[in-house]
């Protein structure tokens, strides 16, 4: 897993100047796929005028409603006076961390379902042991 985010990061260093007088990158997001995860989250870096934001987007239920509400969730965030303040080399290696941080996070949140095995997220678990499918299967539950 790290050396993917290197690689994207490296990636995304070298291929965009990150600062904040750069139009081309006002309010752009940019997103790394976690492939490991049955539902392959992703995590975010997106720049903003206060510097570079970094979480993922999630969802939230809110009782017997038909859809899900989407949710951002913003971990860390690099302000631009340090960016500026950061050789090219120190700032891919400020972006590498915090996305590991995010990614750590997001890791978190997931859990084997004790039915399918699958690794499925918080919001997506009828409780700490069971994914939502399985839920419906074994226990009946509509959604």
């Amino acid at each position: 897993m790290i050396i993917k985010v290197k690689e994207w990061v490296s990636s995304l260093c070298n291929n965009t100047p990150l600062s904040k007088n750069n139009a081309i990158i006002k309010n752009q997001t940019f997103y790394l796929t976690l492939k490991e995860f049955a539902d392959q989250p992703q995590v975010y870096m997106r720049t903003m005028n206060e510097g570079l934001s970094f979480g993922y987007e999630t969802v939230q239920w809110d009782g017997p409603i038909p859809a899900s509400e989407p949710v951002i969730r913003q971990i860390h965030i690099l302000y631009w006076k340090e960016v500026e303040l950061l050789s090219h080399v120190q700032l891919c290696e400020k972006i590498t961390k915090l996305l590991i941080q995010t990614i750590g996070k997001r890791k978190s949140e997931y859990a084997r379902c004790q039915f399918c095995k699958d690794l499925v997220s918080q919001e997506h678990r009828f409780d700490e042991q069971t994914c939502h499918s399985c839920a419906s299967r074994q226990y009946g539950v509509v959604y």
